[in-house]
């Protein structure tokens, strides 16, 4: 058979069809040979995994800006000779934040204090 045309690729949806087959089904190959227009398998979607000192984390910073946001008074602090007064919003921010920074601090001297343990 001779045509114009180009041969259909594997790809196209008619490619491999019979006159007499339904729209999408392929004609059936002999054993060993690959079938012709099959759609490469899609690979399962990954999931992304949270850690869970991250869900943690959140659950400690949520918590925290909530009972920021429910002590709004101004409180005195007194700082070794001075008194000083502030919301006690930015009492308990100053507070949380030195407190990450210490924390940081001591995990990060952990780490170094392990790894020069495993190299020695």
């Amino acid at each position: 058979m001779v045509t114009n045309g180009p041969t259909p690729r594997p790809t196209d949806p008619t490619a491999g069809q019979t006159i007499n087959q339904p729209y999408g089904q392929q004609a059936t190959q002999p054993t060993g040979l690959a079938p012709t227009g099959t759609m490469p398998t899609q690979e399962p979607k990954r999931r992304v995994r949270v850690p869970g000192r991250v869900i943690v984390g959140a659950i400690v910073l949520a918590i925290a800006i909530w009972f920021i946001a429910a002590n709004s008074q101004d409180v005195h602090v007194k700082l070794w000779v001075h008194t000083v007064s502030a919301p006690m919003w930015l009492v308990l921010v100053i507070t949380l934040v030195v407190g990450m920074l210490l924390g940081m601090l001591v995990a990060r001297r952990r780490r170094r204090k392990k790894a020069a343990e495993r190299s020695a």
